[in-house]
């Protein structure tokens, strides 16, 4: 089965900070970077339920997952046959749920 991908304007706007973050000293790294994120992100479209549960959102009952990449977490849930990306963000941090969007504005993949 494959499903649909979206990806949240936040999620796209997490990714564009991370990669000029990188960009400023490593420019080809950002590239690079931006790349195994995407793909990591398209992935989901084949192997959705892959990664694990978010630790800081399972015992309110939520659904999300997530996979890494280098340091930088995607978090998402599957609803049927659609995955939505709702964040990216670095592992350090952790999650506070009311980052995440109930309604995002969001991209198809």
């Amino acid at each position: 089965m494959i499903y649909k991908v979206i990806i949240s304007q936040t999620a796209e706007s997490d990714i564009r900070s991370i990669l000029d973050y990188i960009r400023r000293d490593k420019p080809q790294a950002a590239t690079s970077f931006g790349n195994r994120l995407i793909e990591a992100i398209e992935s989901l479209s084949v192997f959705p339920k892959r990664g694990w549960a978010v630790r800081e959102l399972s015992q309110a009952g939520a659904d999300y997952r997530q996979i890494v990449v280098g340091r930088y977490r995607i978090i998402f849930d599957i609803e049927g046959a659609l995955v939505r990306v709702h964040r990216v963000f670095h592992g350090a941090r952790l999650l506070d749920p009311s980052i995440l969007e109930e309604h995002p504005d969001e991209i198809e993949l």
